[in-house]
Parts: C-alpha cells; structure tokens; sequence
C-alpha cells in the first residue's frame, strides 16, 4: 500500500457526542420565530502586527524570502456587530476581551443601536456571560441568544474576521499605527 502526504482535517471530538449534536437544532429552535432582519451577530477578533502567510509559490528548488517585522508588537484585537445592513459598530483596542471592556463596548456602542425587536447572537466566550451587559442589552427591549459551544460556523462575522485576517497577513505592517489604519 501506497502511502501519500496529505493534510491533516481537524475536529473537535467533543463537538460530535450525541448531547452537543442536539444544541444546534436547539439552537434554531430558539431563532426560528425571529425575522433574519432581527439578529445582531457580536464577536471579536484580534491580530498582531508580523502575522503573514506561511506560504507562498516559488521555482522549484528556490526559497522564498518576504519582508515581515520580526518584532510581535501588541496585540490589536477588535470586537463589532453585524447586522443583515453590514457592520453596525466596532471598537479596536489593545489586548484581549474581558468583562469590563465587553460591557464597556455594549453601553457606548451596541445599545445606541439597538432597538426592541433585534437579537443579539453572542458566542460563548466568558466575557459575554457578564450579568451586567445582558441586562444592558435586555433594557432595550432586543433579546439574547447564545450560540452552541464550538459552532463558529453558525456566526457570520467570523467570515468577515476572516477576509479581514486574510488581508492584513498580504499587508506588510511596521508599526502599531500601521495596523489600526489596515
């Protein structure tokens, strides 16, 4: 038998056991009486300034060489809303997620452009869990709605993200400041 080098295809295990293989279809259950119009999909994303593409194309036998910063800089993350117009809201800043910045980004951001009949997807990260900015959202008169453990699939911004990581991994960034204006 003739063996090939082929690329590994990774799952989560736990994803395909018979409890979690139900919380999708409980999942659109609990979206199905909503008009698509209705639903306000939150997440976050974060890239440091020297990520690249691990790979390129060359004559065979020749090594490529790019120009990328050695230099990691800080990590620039960005969390924002996306609604069936497009994105409503986002906020750049430095680090990761936590509760307090979570709730920070509700009150000033997603609340100003709520409005009695949207929905709020929300994966489930621990800082969207915060007590506080559920009820935030909760005054408004919109609704929350969790997403399933592991189901990124089921969040439309995470293509957004991903066109957003794609570009900056072509784009050569130098400085901190380069990366908020990419």
């Amino acid at each position: 038998m003739k063996l090939t080098r082929k690329k590994k295809s990774l799952f989560e295990p736990i994803k395909n056991t018979p409890e979690n293989l139900k919380k999708p279809h409980n999942y659109q259950i609990n979206i199905a009486p909503f008009d698509a119009e209705d639903f306000i999909f939150l997440d976050e994303t974060g890239s440091v300034r020297n990520s690249t593409r691990s790979q390129a194309r060359s004559p065979q036998g020749q090594r490529i060489k790019s120009p990328n910063s050695l230099i990691r800089g800080p990590r620039i993350s960005t969390i924002g809303a996306l609604g069936t117009e497009g994105i409503l809201t986002a906020l750049c800043y430095e680090g990761t997620l936590n509760s307090n910045l979570f709730e920070d980004f509700i009150e000033d951001f997603l609340v100003p452009v709520l409005t009695p009949s949207k929905v709020v997807i929300l994966d489930n990260a621990s800082s969207h869990h915060s007590e506080k900015a559920i009820a935030m959202i909760e005054t408004t008169g919109a609704g929350v709605i969790f997403l399933p453990p592991d189901s990124p699939e089921l969040n439309p911004i995470e293509l957004i993200w991903s066109q957003i990581k794609s570009f900056l991994k072509k784009t050569i960034i130098y400085n901190t400041e380069e990366l908020y204006e990419a």
